[in-house]
């Protein structure tokens, strides 16, 4: 079972910024240098070298230009339904200061 998860966004704001908001979002959140822990999780932003605002929502492969991805991983034991909700309330907060946001997911989140 894949209990990891991709988080894709199309945002004006800069990294730092986004690992500020989710920072103060999301409660026991504690940041490591260039990553944050959060519920039993790592959490980090990488900048999309690819990044091209203008091909997203162009076909199938739009997704791999959204300017950052945010992977979160565990480092703990977890289940299923502990990171179902833990990337509904990363996406929910990301939505709010996000042009786009897409989740990708392996089939066990559906």
């Amino acid at each position: 079972m894949e209990l990891t998860f991709e988080i894709l966004v199309e945002t004006e704001k800069s990294k730092e910024e986004l690992m500020e908001i989710l920072q103060e979002k999301i409660e026991g959140t504690v940041r490591q240098k260039g990553y944050l822990l959060l519920q039993n999780n790592v959490l980090k932003i990488e900048e999309n070298p690819l990044h091209d605002k203008s091909r997203l929502g162009a076909g199938e492969d739009s997704w791999s230009y959204f300017k950052y991805s945010v992977s979160v991983f565990p480092q703990n034991e977890t289940t299923i339904e502990e990171q179902k909700l833990l990337a509904r309330k990363i996406s929910n907060f990301l939505i709010e200061v996000a042009q786009q946001v897409e989740l990708i997911a392996g089939s066990d989140f559906e």
